[in-house]
């Protein structure tokens, strides 16, 4: 009898093993994060991607599968790998000896000119963690793509608004996303600018003598030049045709929301003429 009883209680030990081997089995921390599962005697956390494929991340060894130790919170976890790879990228720009310039625009030891940005770090965004970008080609910063060295004069380079930029040759723009965004020579991405007559009207909007262009997506080709006018500290417009809300056009529908409302009054009281801002 007894050697029945240890033989099957070596069996069920077995069963289990081969079990977990092939089937996760719910974990719990004390933060209750979710996906996280004992398996192959360690600790996992697995998700499913949108495309159906499985990602595996291991969080601890037979210590933590036996509840000797505990899994952390999983955003202890990231924060703590975010901060090593932010410190990771800081050494490596201090390598390069950045220092800003009276323009804004950043210089290397090397004699590089750099337009930076800030970029999420890879993970969870809700950790807020960044890092700086020093992009010293223009566009994402493509290895095929002209250098800012090669093109911007720093001595006219200034800020226009959020979006804008300009030196004495040409007119640049600023897209800024998590990822760090794209610095680019505006006329390469809208052919159409004329920079002699380009002129900025509010932190959103700018003009020339032909179009209307929005901070971030550029052109309006619905816009009418001619009786475009803005308001001049939030990202509402009008013309002959429309009211705009940033690049779009907003429809009749949309009209009632209050702040639209709001809008859409302040823009009637304005007279319908060109502005200009020098």
């Amino acid at each position: 009898m007894k050697k029945f009883i240890i033989g099957l209680f070596l069996t069920l030990i077995a069963s289990f093993c081969i079990y977990n081997i092939l089937v996760p089995i719910k974990y719990s921390n004390s933060c209750h994060d979710e996906n996280l599962y004992r398996y192959r005697f360690s600790v996992f956390k697995i998700d499913t991607s949108i495309i159906g494929e499985v990602e595996q991340e291991k969080l601890g060894g037979f210590s933590k599968y036996i509840g000797i130790d505990k899994v952390p919170c999983l955003d202890t976890i990231l924060k703590a790998k975010l901060t090593i790879q932010e410190k990771s990228i800081d050494s490596l720009h201090k390598l390069h000896g950045w220092r800003l310039l009276k323009c804004g625009l950043w210089i290397s030891k090397n004699g590089d000119i750099a337009f930076k940005s800030d970029y999420l770090l890879r993970g969870d965004t809700r950790m807020g963690l960044t890092a700086s970008r020093f992009m010293t080609k223009f566009g994402f910063d493509e290895e095929i793509n002209p250098t800012l060295k090669s093109v911007i004069d720093t001595a006219t380079f200034k800020q226009l608004t959020y979006s804008f930029y300009r030196d004495k040759n040409n007119i640049y723009q600023y897209y800024g996303t998590s990822g760090g965004g794209r610095f680019s020579n505006f006329k390469e991405v809208e052919p159409k600018l004329d920079v002699v007559t380009f002129k900025i009207l509010n932190d959103n909007y700018a003009r020339d003598k032909n179009f209307v262009y929005d901070g971030r997506q550029g052109l309006m080709a619905d816009a009418d030049v001619k009786t475009f006018i803005v308001l001049k500290d939030e990202p509402f417009a009008k013309d002959k045709n429309n009211y705009y809300q940033w690049d779009g056009i907003i429809e009749k529908e949309e009209q009632q929301d209050s702040t639209v409302k709001q809008a859409i009054k302040k823009l009637n009281k304005l007279k319908n003429e060109k502005q200009q801002i020098p």
